[in-house]
């Protein structure tokens, strides 16, 4: 050092160039415990210090663990999963004196079974640590977090993961506003890559009305092409009627980030396509996400029972594809659906909240011609059976053709309408001269 100072050496090194190639030859194989043995008066913090001045540090220093170098080699659907679950809730970080290079993933404590499959699945012999802190209430921005304890894995032993992460997925450190989409995936890798991400990032909501909708929050760029695999998965409506009436799904700026969510039948694919995989997943996600479904098969099933197949108006209504709700006609494995639009009648009905269903007028004629052929060519006809006036035994009520309320019903109303005109009008008194 008083050499250094005094200007006889042209830099501040005191390594020897024979300690030098010690270290290079022997890192990593060998500890820098193990190194400070084969360097008489060095300590451990300089032989540290100095694996970092050279550049060859690979693995961090007196890593006692291991886990498979090649996890993130090559994209599988397993892979591909992890990768954007680390994308959503993983973090790189970068030690300050040196290229060392550590992954850390945190999720609630509650969800700790998921890192310990991670740590199976890469083969990591560490463990999971859980933090002892109680949960905690405190302000962010005047808003109440409640913070509860977390579930943390830390790994530092694979300096090449973090290559193949930004090579495959575009994972990096700082990523938070800057994450860019995975690099050419196939179909069933980009869903794993979704579904971990979801994991992450994501929300399901099951709202009052019963439909289920599926929330994702990140970068623009991620959140684009996330946008995209759902399109290609459950595309829009393609119906220009559809198109007016119904807004498609659209990326949403919140702040720094954006948020893209999707409703309805097309969450309802996306899910069923993302459980045809053998992944793993957040079971407080995918089990609400799974019993919907489930509640959902089982009333379809209930409501396609079928019924009595009445003759139909060809040129209002046909027989079309089964709707998403399941609607099946008499057991014809179609839907009955307005001409014009295409709408489901049945689904028509319900949004109507009509309670009775609807039959075509065409079958109360031929009925009226069987059971009443005194009223063909009248302006009355048998309609649906109203309680109050069933005519005769037939099971139904008399009816006019240009509409269907009850003719009883309607001359009761009107009698009664008369009769409140003609209390309310004045008495007139005559007065003689």
């Amino acid at each position: 050092m008083r050499a250094f100072k005094l200007g006889l050496m042209p830099d501040k090194n005191l390594w020897a160039e024979q300690e030098d190639e010690i270290i290079r030859s022997n890192y990593p194989r060998l500890t820098s415990r193990q190194l400070s043995s084969l360097l008489p008066g060095r300590t451990q913090l300089a032989i540290k210090q100095r694996i970092c001045q050279l550049g060859v540090q690979v693995e961090r220093w007196a890593c006692k663990h291991s886990a498979s170098k090649e996890f993130f080699e090559e994209p599988n659907l397993l892979n591909c999963y992890w990768a954007g679950l680390i994308a959503a809730d993983g973090c790189i970080s970068q030690s300050t004196i040196g290229k060392t290079k550590t992954l850390r993933i945190a999720l609630v404590h509650s969800d700790g079974y998921l890192l310990e499959r991670f740590a199976k699945d890469c083969k990591y012999t560490g463990s999971v640590s859980i933090s002892k802190k109680k949960a905690v209430e405190k302000k962010i921005l005047g808003r109440e977090i409640k913070a509860s304890m977390a579930a943390t894995i830390s790994i530092s032993c694979c300096q090449n993961w973090f290559d193949d992460l930004e090579k495959h997925w575009n994972i990096t450190p700082r990523k938070s506003l800057t994450l860019q989409p995975p690099n050419n995936l196939n179909p069933e890798h980009s869903l794993a890559y979704v579904k971990g991400f979801f994991d992450g990032d994501g929300c399901a909501h099951l709202r009052k009305n019963g439909i289920l909708t599926l929330c994702f929050y990140g970068t623009f760029e991620s959140l684009d092409w996330i946008k995209s695999i759902c399109d290609r998965v459950s595309p829009q409506y393609t119906d220009d009627w559809r198109e007016k009436s119904r807004k498609t799904s659209e990326l949403v700026q919140a702040g720094k980030i954006y948020n893209y969510s999707i409703s309805g039948y097309r969450a309802e694919q996306l899910a069923e396509e993302i459980l045809k995989l053998e992944l793993p997943g957040m079971l407080r996600k995918w089990d609400k996400i799974k019993e919907w479904l489930k509640d959902k098969a089982d009333k379809k099933i209930a409501i396609s029972k079928p019924v009595q197949l009445h003759v139909f108006d060809e040129s209002k209504v046909y027989l079309g594809r089964l709707c998403k709700r399941g609607h099946d006609y008499s057991g014809t494995g179609q839907s009955l659906r307005r001409v014009g639009h295409g709408s489901c009648v049945k689904c028509g009905q319900i949004n109507a909240k009509v309670k009775t269903p609807m039959v075509p007028m065409s079958f109360y004629f031929q009925e009226t011609t069987k059971l009443a052929p005194e009223l063909d060519g009248t302006p009355r006809y048998l309609g649906c059976l109203c309680v109050k006036h069933p005519y005769q035994n037939t099971g139904y009520s008399l009816r006019y053709r240009g509409g269907r309320g009850c003719i009883e019903c309607l001359n009761s109303r009107a009698r009664t309408k008369r009769e409140e005109a003609a209390s309310t009008i004045a008495p007139v008194i005559c007065l003689a001269d």
